[in-house]
């Protein structure tokens, strides 16, 4: 289902991405609905990506963070095992089409270092 709704909202972001090629203003898009292959589009609209569009996917590889992650945010629901199962496996696609893709994959934690390596990426 989730990745349905993605690929559903993709031509509504594609449309952004080209109104920020054509008015050449930068952009950073971010969230739960964005998939690799937006970013590894040659064009958008007519308007050529010419490395202009990149990805970075940030990435979570403990199965258990996902569980720590949903406690903290939503501590009455208790232990959402499935929900950070689904969270997990969709994760690991994502950065499965990241690579495939030739979009940058960066590990979450350390938390304190992430935006360190992502800007060290662009």
């Amino acid at each position: 289902m989730h990745l349905s709704v993605c690929q559903l909202l993709s031509p509504a972001f594609e449309a952004v991405i080209a109104n920020h090629l054509e008015a050449a203003v930068p952009l950073v898009m971010e969230g739960d609905y964005l998939l690799p292959a937006l970013a590894a589009k040659s064009e958008f609209d007519g308007y050529p990506n010419d490395g202009r569009v990149r990805g970075i996917f940030i990435t979570e590889d403990d199965e258990e963070q996902f569980i720590a992650n949903y406690l903290q945010r939503e501590p009455f629901d208790g232990r959402q095992e499935m929900r950070a199962h689904v969270s997990w496996l969709h994760n690991r696609w994502l950065v499965q089409q990241a690579h495939q893709l030739d979009c940058a994959v960066v590990a979450a934690r350390p938390w304190a270092t992430t935006l360190e390596r992502i800007l060290a990426l662009l």
